[in-house]
């Protein structure tokens, strides 16, 4: 009975659609969720590092287009959020639930359901920021 449970959640996992952001961190050929494991090298992320995050999400849904980019203290200094998600995008640990919260539902309009699914699909800090930048890179064009 175990075994037909493993296989029925196996199955499962495999038709979801394995994100786009994955692929290029793993590469090209990594289309079975079964097969993953982190880069060498792969770190936890730094908890002032996952704090700063946090606040850039929070700060992005409260940013209006045409306003300057928010910013958010990291260390002791001020840095744009879209430097945060660039120092996040090599973490990949996984996303707190209230992180992951504000950005699936609030901060992601019904423009953006390819970034949804992407986040959805693989709730780290690495597919997180990849996620936000994208939507950066949206507010900033508008």
């Amino acid at each position: 009975m175990e075994v037909d449970n493993y296989q029925n959640k196996t199955n499962v996992l495999a038709q979801i659609p394995f994100p786009k952001f994955a692929m290029e961190w793993y590469g090209k050929n990594a289309t079975d969720w079964g097969k993953l494991t982190d880069p060498p090298g792969a770190q936890q992320i730094p908890a002032d590092l996952s704090e700063a995050f946090r606040d850039s999400v929070g700060l992005f849904y409260e940013w209006w287009p045409g306003d300057p980019e928010p910013r958010v203290t990291l260390g002791q200094k001020l840095v744009p959020i879209s430097a945060v998600c660039d120092l996040v995008g090599k973490f990949t640990d996984g996303l707190p639930e209230d992180v992951f919260g504000r950005l699936y539902r609030d901060a992601m309009d019904t423009t953006r359901w390819d970034l949804k699914q992407e986040l959805a699909a693989s709730r780290t800090y690495a597919t997180a920021a990849y996620c936000l930048r994208k939507l950066i890179e949206d507010k900033n064009t508008k």
